[in-house]
């Protein structure tokens, strides 16, 4: 079957556990493409797409704090509730064609739900330390220079035998002198990318 939009590559983990029937894995942030499960009843649906919701809850709430504030949270909590009122909804006097309509909803609810929860995790993973990237980079382009300085060839002065060229002198000054105020920079303004020293 064809799925409406672009298929995330964490989101073909859940799925293909799904249909080859083994479990999803723990860590796994990915929503099942409900569009691959071809042969599933909409209950079977809706409880494969809740268990989904519910392991990724999990992770979530280890990478944030304040886990009831977060708006995937709150929109899987209100599915949540939804569900067990469907569930019950069925034997009762409902129309065949409002209670799908419901559990299609329900479907909505917890993929919205699975996709906060997918881009807040992959937000909260993807910050780096752009400090100690700065001065590493510094620091590799220092030792750099100084190998292309130090394997110059050196001359020898009347009377005081091989030592430092002044050209090697002359540039590593400087470039020390950048490292250095390039590290007080760092430390002391602020960097983009949401850096705060501590």
């Amino acid at each position: 079957p064809k799925h409406g939009g672009l298929v995330s590559q964490t989101d073909l983990c859940p799925t293909l556990a799904v249909i080859l029937g083994v479990p999803i894995p723990s860590g796994n942030i990915g929503q099942v493409i409900t569009e691959a499960l071809t042969g599933y009843t909409l209950p079977q649906k809706v409880a494969i797409l809740y268990h989904n919701a519910v392991q990724s809850m999990q992770v979530l709430g280890d990478c944030v704090s304040d886990l009831h504030k977060e708006s995937a949270y709150l929109i899987f909590r209100e599915a949540k509730l939804k569900l067990r009122k469907w569930l019950v909804a069925k034997n009762d006097s409902l129309s065949q064609r409002l209670w799908e309509s419901q559990g299609e909803g329900l479907l909505t609810s917890f993929s919205e739900s699975l996709r906060l929860i997918s881009e807040q995790v992959s937000k909260l993973s993807t910050q780096y330390d752009v400090y100690a990237m700065a001065v590493s980079i510094v620091l590799m382009w220092m030792i750099l220079v100084s190998l292309l300085l130090s394997s110059m060839p050196s001359y020898e002065t009347a009377g005081t035998g091989p030592g430092p060229s002044k050209q090697y002198l002359y540039t590593i000054f400087p470039i020390v002198g950048s490292a250095v105020l390039s590290h007080i920079i760092m430390c002391t303004g602020e960097v983009k990318g949401g850096f705060e020293p501590s």
